[in-house]
């Protein structure tokens, strides 16, 4: 019971470490870059470690991930200690089964929290659904209506030249049945942002920068899955 009672408190004590490193890990790389954007940051390179900004939010996003993961597995080995060598074999499995369940979820929790605060935020889906623009909105696929949804990222879609979209496809009573992630450009003419086009069993999007995106009518049961899960969409 004793042994059991110390678990707990280790893994209370190691959440509260894990989140107060990750709530102070982003202020201060943001500090950081601030203090070193000059270096960093520069259109016109004068030295070859100097990176571009779209390469440097890359690298913030990584740098980030590198941290969650050192965490988390920091905090594996902490939570392990001293508990791998602890009763029989039976209680040693169901200590480490614990403590793998628990930071999975710690880390799918991160993963969520950071996706939501400091993803990009999608809006003006009026714009985006217009037949002028991106041709969505309520669609018929062999006698069963689904709304095509596209929301964009920026706030000014027009004038930017890599425009994160949303397209979603929910069916009738609003459920979320599928979820891509695409990009368009709308300073490269029409054929970087072309409207989605549609089949008899599936709509698709022109990607303008990666694989072009095809979700089929009716999506999947992976695909609702798929659609709520960060990074998988």
């Amino acid at each position: 019971m004793s042994n059991a009672r110390t678990y707990v408190k280790k893994l209370l004590v190691g959440t509260l470490l894990v989140i107060v490193v990750m709530v102070l890990a982003p202020p201060l790389m943001l500090i950081l870059l601030l203090l070193f954007s000059s270096s960093i940051i520069n259109p016109n390179p004068v030295f070859m470690w100097r990176i571009s900004e779209d390469a440097g939010s890359h690298l913030m996003a990584v740098v980030q991930s590198v941290i969650l993961m050192v965490t988390l597995l920091g905090f594996f080995i902490w939570m392990m200690k001293g508990h791998v060598g602890v009763g029989y074999g039976s209680e040693r499995r169901r200590y480490l089964s614990v403590t793998v369940i628990y930071t999975l979820l710690l880390c799918c929790g991160f993963i969520l929290a950071g996706t939501n605060l400091f993803g990009p935020q999608y809006g003006r889906c009026e714009f985006y659904n217009s037949p002028t623009t991106l041709n969505a909105g309520r669609k018929d696929f062999n006698g069963v209506v689904y709304e095509i949804r596209v929301c964009g990222s920026a706030p000014r879609p027009q004038d930017g030249d890599n425009d994160r979209l949303e397209l979603t496809v929910l069916d009738e009573h609003g459920e979320m049945l599928a979820r891509r992630h695409y990009s368009v450009n709308w300073q490269a003419g029409i054929s970087f942002h072309e409207p989605l086009q549609y089949e008899k069993d599936a709509v698709m999007a022109v990607n303008a920068f990666g694989e072009d995106i095809r979700i089929q009518i009716p999506p999947s049961r992976f695909d609702w899955l798929r659609a709520r899960i960060p990074l998988l969409d």
